[in-house]
């Protein structure tokens, strides 16, 4: 399904579960079919097996240049990782409107070769099950919001949150940890 995220809580029920019945899934490999921003989907569930860092982001933010550079970087080092991007503009109105726009963004200025998602909101009652479940698993502030853009979680091969950061791209300790998660999975 290619619906692009929002705050149209009626239409979004219908496609995606609760947040409660998303963080209940009790693994991300579980929940239902990311809409891409090409309009197509990526079934989480093809994913199990490997690590995944996953990303709320935002085109026009301050975070973006260092975030967005790491991120590719990271994809590029270690082929065997999953990386998704999940525009989202509920941070200071800092993304673009238009899915096109988005994607060329991202693929001209930092050549992004990973898959961004269809916009959504990481927060509030429309909150994307992704989102819902990435909070819900985070420790220590298991349930936090998404507090800015470019937040992130590394997920382990086994589909559960192993580790959450702030917006500013830590990029020894983000890549020590992917490490670790590659070399634990046996890829």
């Amino acid at each position: 399904m290619a619906l692009l995220g929002g705050s149209g809580g009626t239409l979004m029920s219908a496609f995606f579960p609760e947040p409660a019945a998303a963080a209940a899934a009790g693994t991300l490999w579980a929940l239902p079919p990311v809409a891409l921003l090409d309009g197509g989907s990526l079934d989480l569930a093809t994913w199990a097996g490997r690590p995944a860092l996953i990303f709320n982001s935002a085109s026009k933010c301050g975070y973006t240049d260092a975030n967005l550079k790491g991120l590719q970087a990271l994809a590029t080092a270690h082929p065997s990782l999953h990386v998704l991007g999940f525009p989202c503009d509920q941070f200071g109105v800092q993304e673009y409107a238009a899915p096109a726009d988005i994607a060329a963004f991202a693929r001209d200025k930092y050549g992004v070769s990973f898959p961004l998602a269809a916009p959504v909101d990481v927060n509030g009652p429309a909150a994307h099950p992704v989102f819902a479940f990435l909070k819900a698993s985070s420790m220590p502030a298991s349930g936090a919001d998404v507090g800015w853009n470019f937040e992130k979680w590394l997920v382990g091969a086994d589909g559960r949150v192993v580790q959450r950061w702030g917006s500013d791209f830590e990029a020894a300790s983000v890549e020590a940890a992917v490490a670790a998660e590659l070399a634990n999975a046996g890829v």
